[in-house]
Formats: structure tokens, C-alpha cells, sequence
């Protein structure tokens, strides 16, 4: 017989019925904890609720470092782009989209006023199911509405500074999309700043790497 559901699961599953008509008016399917749709240019936007892992009895919780998260969730919201999966993993990609197949990934809590990593408590109240439909709508949605092509992708990604972030980096999003376009220069130069900024020797080894998968000039840093 299957395992029975703990309490915060199934509180889990009730908390994503009540939101399910509001993520199927945004074209969103549902799939267990995750939600997909695909955008006119190909792309997948990702709404995924993630739960707190069960840690065995005696684990040790610091604030600062580890926190027990049982019980509680928080939701990721990520873009999936083909060409820069298919150049980054090993792996084929699945129908479905996972969250952690995003190339470009965010937590909820960091697109809102708070602009941190939130948690909150699993409760299936409507007023736990009302924030969280507030939230999508005032700050996950309007992320993804700005995603939804690669152009748009190019437009906001070109103004990160950040050499790497939880998805794949910013300029090797952007330097994939431009190869796979034929703008290998453009693509060339992306790569070569994204080495001049990186500290470490083994992601500039990556990086010449990927330039000869795109079929790149070599470069030197």
C-alpha cells in the first residue's frame, strides 16, 4: 500500500486546489507541486511549491546557517529556455518542466517588497490561499509576462551585473540565445566578459568549453 500523506502535505495539496483556477486562468497546468506553461517563443514559465525537507530527529538548527523548515513552503518561479539546457546539463529535459531545470530562477519572497527568501507555515486557510494570489499576481506573474520571449530574456538579462546567480549566468543565457541565433560575435564577447569577471579557474575552463560547443573562436583571458 502507498505511504499515507503527512498532515502538512495534505494541507499542501488542499492550499494548491484553492489556487488552481487561478493558475489555470494564467494558462498554468499543474502537475503535483509544479505548474507549466509555454510561452508563444518556446519558452516554459515555472510556478513550483516546494515544501521543507523532514530532517531526522537530533538534527542541529543554527538561525544563521540551517533552519527547520518542516512544515513549512515557499515558491520558486523560474523561465526554462531549450537551447540553454540542452548546452548546460547532461541530461535530456523532460515533458514536464522541473523548477531546477530553469535557467533563470527566483524565490517568490525575493520578487516581492520583502526582496528575501520567505517560508511560510502550510495551512490550508483562505487566507493563507489569498496572499499567496496576491503575491503571484503582484509579483510572479508580472516577472513572467516580462519573460516571455528571447528577446525580452536578452533586454533583462543584459542589465545583470551579477557574474553568477541560482540558474545558469545571466551573459552565458544570453551568449547561448545569440549562437543559437548566429550572432556568434555578440555571443563571443558575452562569454569573454562573463571570464573576465569569474574568479574561478574551473568556470573559465567552462566557459572556453562552451564556446567551442557553440562553435565559437577560442579566447584568452
Amino acid at each position: 500500500m502507498p505511504a499515507s500523506k503527512s498532515k502538512a502535505a495534505e494541507e499542501m495539496d488542499e492550499l494548491q486546489s484553492q489556487l488552481r483556477p487561478f493558475l489555470e486562468q494564467h494558462n498554468f497546468r499543474m502537475r503535483s507541486r509544479t505548474c507549466n506553461r509555454v510561452t508563444p517563443d518556446g519558452l516554459t514559465h515555472v510556478i513550483n511549491f516546494q515544501m521543507g525537507r523532514f530532517d531526522p530527529p537530533g538534527t542541529s538548527y543554527i538561525p544563521w546557517f540551517r533552519k527547520n523548515l518542516y512544515g513549512k513552503f515557499t515558491v520558486n518561479v523560474g523561465v526554462y529556455i531549450p537551447e540553454v539546457f540542452r548546452l548546460t546539463h547532461t541530461v535530456e529535459p523532460t515533458s514536464f518542466i522541473a523548477e531546477p531545470d530553469c535557467c533563470v530562477r527566483v524565490r517568490l519572497g525575493n520578487l516581492g517588497p520583502e526582496h528575501e527568501d520567505l517560508w511560510w507555515k502550510v495551512r490550508a486557510s483562505p487566507r493563507m490561499a489569498a496572499e499567496l494570489r496576491l503575491r503571484l499576481e503582484r509579483d510572479a506573474i508580472p516577472f513572467l509576462k516580462r519573460l516571455q520571449s528571447r528577446d525580452a530574456l536578452l533586454e533583462e538579462l543584459g542589465k545583470v551585473e551579477v557574474t553568477y546567480g541560482p540558474g545558469a549566468p545571466p551573459r552565458v543565457i544570453c551568449s547561448i540565445i545569440l549562437a543559437h541565433r548566429g550572432q556568434k560575435g555578440a555571443a563571443r564577447e558575452r562569454l569573454i566578459t562573463q571570464a573576465r569577471k569569474a574568479s574561478r579557474s574551473d568556470h573559465m575552463e567552462y566557459l572556453k568549453g562552451l564556446a567551442g560547443r557553440l562553435g565559437l573562436e577560442p579566447f584568452d583571458v
